[in-house]
């Protein structure tokens, strides 16, 4: 109902003060909208009035562990602030069994890895809490917001080293360890989280390990200094721009904006559409362009762009970065798994029964062979694994996957329904219904339904193989194709979707973001480690050759329009005045063409 909790509503639920108390310290007294004015009482519905109205019962870790005083410093912010009485487990198997007697109870422990196997079985019993950001989105605990740095209840942890090449040379080896597969171990174990492997590749680069680039490496590909742009859309792209600029910022002196959204919102942003969020430089999307977006320009290069949306004297240059299968995943050991491992695989017949909302019916008409079903219990109602096969459990199938804005939703869909243009879609009336979420999201929602499915991102069943299991599925020869990053890369397992950077095409902007394209390009092995298949060969060759010979035939995006320039400057003018004669204020304004488009 409430879509997860601010910092005011946790603090207000584990905090000893009463109402007075934590407003006089800076709480917002709006977080707890139905209070009862009863400070002895924490229920539900003093948050929501549809909640129940059933008393909170708080759990955490024992007071002075490095949970605890991590919390107490970051959530119970106020001087004498103590949490109210609770109850404590030495770990988070304590708790989570507490949690499991207690349906009213809520707890925070220490950071752990639910898509790991030492807590896989917990996503069954435990749902994370998404917390408000400064943003005002509510942001969930998994490993992608741990990383990128999203969650809001997060903190840094930093060695400072002496960079003298002899002191190095001691302690480089002990931080390599740290930085290791085996380090990693030892700080999930132990409640931390590591960093990302491209972010251990900076760390490696800084080091100047043989692990990491050298300097100069990145240096040569440097655009004009104290640059900057930003770049925002698909989350499947998402991680090759963090790994890209991260890395670049690194010898290049630029500041990259980085944010996220879907590739609907990548296209929008790009295009100065407003109704997706700020225009940026470089539009990530996973899928092609849609006609409403963006057309190829009449008598020019298939990969330029003009903008539909948005302020259409924008165009665009479409890059090819990397290529990602769409893998279909179900837990390790599932009814699933178990299943399909019995049949070799999974053909397209199969797999649209699977997710289609046609019935058996309807789909005959469209084209669908029923022997692909060789134990149909002629039941719509119903999708069971057993109807694959007798040999299989008698399961509901649980549908899961990504939002109808995604690109790998678009991908998957537009491969398997085939009757998609006349209303064929992912079915939503299941027993189970379908699941609609992004990256771990999916993953964490496969954990919980012995028998379920799902499809991703290759990328995302690559680091979590340990609880996955990925389906082959039949390609156009006949065989049945596991998705790999060879299988990806030569093209047999038919899912593969291209991943795209969309970059503004004006030459200002270009000066920058073709010199990331290019470092990007020549260095693959920046994210061939997460899964990501590199560009490579004629492909590299061809996406080189586009960023040289850019821009292509562009208008000037700024001062288009007679009459908006003189505006500009009296706007500019006035507010000038302005704050010369009112220190400290900021005036800020937003121009609009005639097309009521941001400029």
């Amino acid at each position: 109902m409430l879509g997860g909790l601010t910092l005011h509503q946790l603090r207000w639920i584990f905090s000893s003060f009463a109402i007075g108390e934590l407003d006089h310290s800076g709480w917002d007294v709006a977080s707890v909208p139905f209070d009862d004015g009863d400070d002895s009482t924490h229920l539900w519905s003093e948050l929501n009035g549809n909640c129940t109205a059933t008393e909170i019962i708080i759990a955490g870790p024992p007071v002075g562990s490095a949970a605890f005083d991590f919390f107490k410093t970051h959530v119970l912010t106020a001087a004498e602030e103590e949490p109210r009485e609770y109850h404590t487990g030495q770990n988070v198997r304590e708790l989570e069994s507490f949690m499991q007697e207690s349906e009213a109870a809520i707890s925070f422990f220490q950071m752990y890895d639910m898509l790991s196997v030492e807590y896989g079985d917990l996503a069954r019993t435990l749902s994370p809490v998404a917390i408000m950001n400064d943003h005002h989105d509510y942001v969930k605990p998994n490993a992608n917001t741990f990383e990128t740095g999203e969650y809001p209840v997060l903190r840094d942890i930093y060695l400072g080293i002496n960079d003298d090449p002899n002191a190095l040379e001691v302690t480089r080896p002990f931080l390599e360890f740290g930085l290791s597969e085996e380090g990693s171990k030892v700080l999930k174990d132990n409640g931390f989280w590591p960093i990302r492997e491209y972010q251990k590749f900076i760390m490696y680069t800084r080091l100047q390990s043989q692990h990491g680039l050298q300097n100069f490496d990145i240096r040569e590909h440097c655009g004009p200094p104290d640059g900057s742009f930003s770049i925002a859309g698909s989350t499947t792209v998402a991680p090759v721009s963090h790994m890209w600029a991260k890395v670049f910022k690194m010898g290049c002196r630029v500041s990259i904006d980085l944010d996220g959204g879907g590739s609907s919102s990548g296209a929008g942003r790009v295009c100065g559409n407003l109704d997706h969020g700020k225009p940026v430089d470089i539009g990530n999307m996973s899928r092609e362009w849609k006609s409403t977006e963006g057309q190829i320009r009449e008598g020019g290069e298939d990969f330029v762009l003009d903008c539909v949306e948005g302020y259409t004297k924008r165009s665009t240059v479409q890059i090819d970065v990397a290529l990602d299968g769409i893998s279909v995943v179900m837990p390790q050991d599932g009814a699933g798994h178990r299943c399909i491992e019995l049949l070799g695989g999974l053909t397209k017949d199969q797999l649209r029964w699977i997710f289609s909302s046609y019935d058996e019916s309807k789909l005959t008409e469209t084209g669908w062979n029923p022997s692909s079903l060789k134990n149909s219990d002629g039941n719509s109602e119903t999708h069971l694994w057993r109807e694959l096969d007798v040999r299989c459990d008698a399961a509901e199938i649980a549908l899961n996957g990504g939002t109808t804005d995604g690109g790998t939703f678009t991908i998957f869909t537009d491969y398997l329904l085939t009757d998609k243009h006349n209303g064929e879609a992912i079915a939503q009336d299941r027993v189970h219904g379908y699941f609609a979420g992004e990256a771990e999201e999916i993953l964490l929602e496969l954990l919980k339904n012995d028998g379920s499915i799902g499809f991703d991102g290759y990328h995302y069943y690559f680091n979590n193989q340990a609880l996955f299991w990925a389906a082959p599925i039949e390609n156009t020869e006949g065989k049945f194709i596991s998705p790999s990053l060879e299988t990806i890369g030569d093209g047999t397992y038919p899912m593969v979707q291209s991943l795209y950077m969309n970059l503004l095409n004006d030459k200002a902007s270009l000066e920058q973001t073709t010199r990331l394209i290019e470092f990007g390009l020549y260095h693959p092995e920046l994210i061939e480690p997460s899964g990501y298949v590199a560009v490579q060969g004629n492909l590299r060759e061809e996406m080189l050759r586009r960023i040289y010979d850019a821009p292509y035939a562009v208008e000037e995006i700024q001062g288009d329009d007679d009459e908006e320039v003189p505006l500009a400057v009296i706007a500019s003018v006035v507010s000038g005045v302005f704050a010369l004669l009112c220190t400290g204020i900021y005036v800020c304004y937003r121009m609009y063409d005639s097309n009521n488009q941001y400029k």
